[in-house]
């Protein structure tokens, strides 16, 4: 049986601002990011990124525990499959 990857979003505060990352788990490790911040989409995954400035996390594993805390913290809820890969396209197109 495979792991089901889910999605999620939550907030997020960097030196560009506020905004909203998404990322997908498999398996307990995040495989792919989406930060959106002032409109802007920078996406990463493990092997390349958008940008330097907006790289990959260097904590990929998420657990039950992760998620918890996220929510408390910054607002995470799971999110569908399409609304993220619908992130992830426009974020490569820009």
């Amino acid at each position: 049986m495979t792991d089901q990857a889910k999605f999620y979003r939550c907030l997020s505060e960097s030196y560009d601002g506020i905004g909203l990352y998404y990322f997908e788990v498999v398996a307990g490790m995040t495989t792919r990011a989406i930060e959106s911040i002032g409109g802007q989409l920078w996406w990463s995954s493990p092997s390349s990124s958008k940008s330097e400035k907006h790289e990959f996390t260097d904590q990929p594993e998420f657990s039950s525990s992760d998620a918890e805390a996220l929510a408390d913290e910054f607002g995470l809820v799971e999110i569908s499959a399409s609304e993220f890969d619908s992130l992830w396209r426009d974020a490569h197109a820009n």
